[in-house]
């Protein structure tokens, strides 16, 4: 009975490693379909020799060791930090963006406001021009008077 418990538990265990396992690759992106796994070469540097059969074949190791386990977390931060550093970059750029409108419209305002006291100015030149002009009327007639 004790045994058979113990093939349950172990059951279990190896069960819920490969759904951490999974969620694991899952997070972590796709991975290439052949990227974990060696061929092992005979003699001859030909695959698939008499006396190499079993290792000749194709062995899946990457995912099942530790160290594998790791790696995908660590593309996971790295995937992660990418992530951050696009948005901060994104955020950085909205904000130069918005700088660039405000600065836009404030020089737009004060090419503006430029414009319309050179008008001011010259409105003001016309009229002391005229006022000029009276007086030296003016003068002339005291002048001929």
């Amino acid at each position: 009975v004790s045994s058979k418990l113990a093939r349950q538990m172990a059951y279990k265990k190896k069960l819920e490693e490969e759904y951490r396992l999974a969620e694991v690759r899952r997070k972590a992106g796709k991975i290439a379909k052949y990227s974990g796994y060696q061929v092992s070469l005979g003699e001859r540097g030909e695959r698939g020799s008499e006396g190499n059969r079993s290792k000749s074949r194709y062995i899946r190791g990457a995912l099942d060791t530790e160290e594998d386990n790791l790696r995908d977390i660590e593309i996971l931060k790295q995937k992660q930090k990418m992530e951050e550093e696009n948005k901060k970059e994104s955020n950085q750029k909205e904000k130069l963006l918005k700088q660039r409108e405000v600065y836009m419209a404030r020089a737009a305002k004060f090419s503006e406001m430029k414009k319309k006291r050179k008008d001011e100015k010259k409105k003001i030149e016309e009229v002391r021009k005229t006022f000029v002009d009276e007086e030296d009327i003016w003068e002339e007639l005291e002048n001929i008077i």
